[in-house]
Order: structure tokens, then sequence, then C-alpha cells
């Protein structure tokens, strides 16, 4: 599937899936209480009853994130249940300690904007920001100026090329892009 998948499954056609992948899924799954459709992330299984949710589970992240636009999902560790979500509640599962924090974020649709090519940034540090961009664009990010790292974006963007993204960031704050053999390069403007 590609890196940004959306998965709409009846319960009865499989019970389990396991994750193989590196990025976010959004699934959608219909009801069957006799045949409850779980997501097994390795540290984390996600039991679904007929719901729609988003997961971000990449493999080099410290954190397991599940959010939940409709239906009922129970979260579970190897060892021991996690809790159940409602829908606008986001689970982050840190994958270190086995904790699980569930909350009710304001902006809980930024989860999954994904699904209509957009990418949200709500005051998010240029670190997660160059994450971000790094996976849905698949490039290489290398910042030569840490003193860049300092500030934070708010923007949404739908639909666009990369270049026209980063130009909006240069807009915004005194940072600079530019490409060298296929690396983008992160400085403050002198």
């Amino acid at each position: 599937m590609p890196r940004h998948a959306s998965n709409t499954l009846e319960s009865s056609v499989s019970t389990s899936v396991k994750s193989n992948w590196r990025e976010k899924r959004f699934f959608e799954v219909s009801p069957n209480k006799d045949r409850p459709f779980i997501v097994d992330l390795k540290d984390v299984s996600v039991k679904v009853l007929g719901t729609t949710f988003d997961v971000k589970a990449y493999i080099t992240d410290p954190n397991i994130f599940v959010s939940l636009e409709t239906g009922k999902v129970a979260l579970a560790n190897n060892t021991r249940p996690l809790g159940h979500l409602k829908p606008g509640d986001k689970a982050t599962y840190n994958r270190k300690t086995g904790l699980c924090k569930i909350s009710r974020p304001e902006n809980i649709e930024q989860n999954s904007a994904w699904k209509q090519n957009q990418i949200i940034f709500n005051n998010t540090p240029l670190s997660e920001v160059i994450e971000t961009l790094s996976r849905w664009y698949n490039v290489e990010f290398t910042v030569v100026d840490s003193s860049a790292l300092y500030y934070n974006y708010t923007l949404t963007s739908t639909n666009q090329e990369l270049q026209i993204i980063l130009k909006d960031l240069e807009k915004i704050t005194p940072i600079q892009f530019t490409e060298e053999e296929g690396i983008i390069k992160i400085k403050r403007k002198k």
C-alpha cells in the first residue's frame, strides 16, 4: 500500500492484521460483534468493533498514536488492557515505558487530514515539520544551523509541491531551505 493508506474493511474478511508498515493508516471497519477486528502493532493492539480510526505507528517513533473518529476501540499491550477510546479521543502509547495516555485534543481532525492530501501544522516545532515533510515527500533534511530549530509553524497545505511549502515556511520565519545533491539543508537567513 502507499505510504499513507486508507483501508475499508469488512471484519468478516479478516479478524486481524499485523503491522508491517512504517507510516500512517486509516481504517474503516464494519461492525461484527462475533468477529472483532484486531490491529496488532507489535507493542500494542487495537480491538475494533465497527469504527473509523487513524493509526500512526512509525517504527522509528517512540510513540504509537491512535485517533478515533467514530465507533469504539479497545487498546491493550502484550500484558494488560490499556483503555477504551470514544469518538474524538487520541491515545498515545509510549513503546519504552508502556504508558498509554488518552486525551481529547481540540484538533483531532488533523490526525487524518492526510486522507485529503492535506498537511496541517499548528504551532508545530520545525523538528516535527521536517519529520512530516521527510515522510510525506520521501526527502532527507539536514539542519545546518541548530538555531533554526527554535521556530514553530502554523500552516495548512493541500496538494502542494514540496518547494511551494518550503517557500511558505521561509515567509513565516527567517529560515532558508536549499537543496544540494538531493538533501534539503536548513539554516537561518543572513
